[in-house]
């Protein structure tokens, strides 16, 4: 939970239950994204990186 903490400004003790949700998806033309998607609590976050330099 640090990273969120940090990230976020929340203050999420380390024992909190942490759900990792689906994370991948295709695009209309059949590329195929993957993020990392996590659920605390009812609070959603979306982490995306970005690997290609468009």
């Amino acid at each position: 939970m640090p990273v969120f903490n940090e990230i976020f400004g929340t203050n999420y003790p380390l024992d909190v239950p942490l759900e990792q949700l689906r994370n991948e998806h295709q695009t209309l033309n059949g590329e195929k994204i993957t993020d990392s998607y996590f659920r605390i609590g009812k609070k959603g976050y979306h982490f995306e990186c970005q690997s290609t330099g468009d």
